[in-house]
């Protein structure tokens, strides 16, 4: 048997990684926390690091995604297309993509961050992929570019909503907020260098209390469909 047949097919997607010249994996901040007489290593976020085979740009990007999602969000579209990050490894940037704390591959400490909730998919329908449809809110019907319907069963929607998970829904000693300014105010201290932020809906809040525990290490931040 030829060995590419090992190969994955075609509805399987893969990029090219041609433009870059490192990958890695970091854990950012962290700490033990106490669960009667037990320590347990919680609070810290995982973080997907790409360098370009050409380094063009002197302040990275740090990508922080909305709730329920994760990295992944920059990697790859839900219709298989390389995600923002193939883009910006190709215009010379490094970049820093996480899981905020207690999300994704970030470690999640049960009984002691709080509870957990996940989106709905007719919730994801009137906030994420079919606004123009089912959102409430005012500019909702200039919403359109989603591919496909953006309704459940259509197989773009489908592929999004697999891509979802639990997140924190209150009820441990810190907030998500407070839980992923701390860690990414380890993560910028790690890095030592200005960054830019590039925050998406629920990550809106904490990439602002970031730059506000590090004003000097921040040189932009970039808002899409923030929340509060």
């Amino acid at each position: 048997v030829k060995a590419t047949a090992g190969a994955p097919r075609s509805g399987i997607p893969t990029f090219s990684t041609a433009d870059l010249s490192r990958t890695g994996i970091y854990y950012a901040g962290g700490k033990y926390v106490r669960e009667g007489d037990k320590a347990t290593m919680g609070g810290s976020a995982y973080v997907v690091v790409w360098v370009p085979k050409q380094i063009k740009h002197p302040y990275p990007i740090i990508y922080i995604h909305g709730a329920g999602q994760t990295a992944t969000d920059w990697e790859q579209t839900p219709d298989g297309r390389p995600g923002w990050a193939y883009y910006f490894a190709k215009q010379g940037y490094v970049q820093y993509m996480v899981d905020s704390p207690a999300r994704g591959r970030s470690p999640y400490v049960p009984d002691y961050d709080g509870m957990l909730n996940i989106r709905t998919a007719p919730n994801l329908e009137s906030v994420f992929t079919a606004s123009a449809k089912k959102g409430d809110f005012p500019r909702a019907h200039l919403h359109t570019q989603f591919p496909g319907t953006g309704l459940m069963g259509d197989p773009v929607f489908d592929d999004f909503a697999r891509t979802q998970v639990q997140f924190l829904g209150g009820g441990g000693p810190l907030t998500q907020d407070e839980l992923s300014r701390d860690a990414f105010v380890a993560l910028l201290d790690a890095i030592k260098t200005p960054v830019i932020l590039l925050t998406h809906s629920q990550g809106g809040a904490p990439g602002w209390l970031t730059a506000d525990a590090r004003p000097n290490q921040v040189k932009a931040i970039v808002t899409l469909e923030p929340a509060a």
